[in-house]
Parts: structure tokens; C-alpha cells; sequence
């Protein structure tokens, strides 16, 4: 495993795919084996599966956030966060992606994965909301702190307050 946290990095692991028959994968794109790096064992189990409430949310997400992502997922990479944002399995890094668009050399990025951690109780609680308006406002929100621990700014930040107003309007009236 190798971290390489420079921004140029991107560049050259898109352009160099292996060396000395080790294939370089970005842990921010794709699908990632992660479990199979903690253990060393390469027919590690996958994670266990997310409860109904929770794939219910997932596919409530797909669906509020379809126009912003590319698909919800269940993440096993994450065990602290309640969200990230990867690119996609066949697509250029996000990071690289971010670098061209400030250059002036892509126009428009390509859609991200939203990623899920269905062991986060901020996720569990947004499970549970039966409200329709207060599960779009989760959705939106999580979608939000996954563009912020991304380093970007939430698409609407004015829709962004709203929600954020309304949740603790609603969570202080109880």
C-alpha cells in the first residue's frame, strides 16, 4: 500500500497502472477491497449486510440525489464517517478531476459515487425518519457533508441552510 497525498499524484498513478506486476488502485475510486488489505487475506468476508431500514434509505438516496450522483452505495471503506463521495469504477479520480476542471481542462466532472456507512448512527437515525420532506433533507444533507469532507462547498448552500434550519427547528420542538 502506498499513500501518496500530493494533489500531482493523481496524474501519474492514472498514467503508470502497475509496477513490478502490483496494479495501482486509487482507494477514492471504485469499488475497493478494502477488507481485504486489513486482513491480508484475499477471500476476506464482505461486510455484513445492511438492514432493511438502511438499504431502504439507500435506495430512497439513489433516487432524491439521482440528478447530483451516480449511484448510493453501502461503503466498506468507511468505519468513522457517514459518508464519501468516490469516483466512479471506470472513471478518472477525483482528485485528478478536480485539478483539470481548475485548469481549464474539463468542462464538467463526471458524476461521484455517494457512499454510505450503514454502521454511523447519523445514518441509522436518517433510517428511521418517516417523514418523506425530513428524509429528503437527510439525503441532501449527507450528500452536503460528503462535499465538504471532500473539500467542496454544498451545491445550494442557501438550500443547505434551509435544511439544516429545519432539522434543528424540528429536533428542538419535540
Amino acid at each position: 500500500m502506498l499513500l501518496l497525498n500530493d494533489p500531482v499524484d493523481s496524474f501519474w498513478t492514472s498514467s503508470v497502472n502497475d509496477h513490478e506486476g502490483k496494479t495501482f488502485k486509487s482507494v477514492t475510486q471504485g469499488l475497493s477491497d478494502l477488507d481485504k488489505i486489513a486482513s491480508g487475506d484475499d477471500s476476506a468476508p464482505a461486510k455484513t449486510e445492511v438492514s432493511t431500514e438502511i438499504s431502504a434509505l439507500i435506495e430512497f438516496m439513489k433516487e432524491a440525489l439521482k440528478d447530483q450522483v451516480s449511484d448510493v452505495r453501502s461503503s466498506a471503506r468507511l468505519t468513522e464517517s457517514a459518508v464519501c463521495l468516490v469516483a466512479s469504477d471506470h472513471g478518472p479520480d477525483r482528485q485528478l478531476e478536480k485539478i483539470l476542471q481548475g485548469a481549464g481542462r474539463l468542462k464538467t466532472a463526471s458524476k461521484p459515487v455517494l457512499e454510505v456507512n450503514a454502521d454511523n448512527s447519523l445514518v441509522k437515525v436518517a433510517s428511521r425518519l418517516s417523514d418523506t420532506a425530513d428524509r429528503e433533507d437527510a439525503a441532501w444533507l449527507l450528500l452536503d457533508k460528503a462535499l465538504v469532507l471532500d473539500g467542496d462547498r454544498p451545491a445550494n448552500p442557501r438550500a443547505f441552510a434551509e435544511r439544516l434550519a429545519r432539522l434543528f427547528e424540528k429536533a428542538y420542538t419535540r
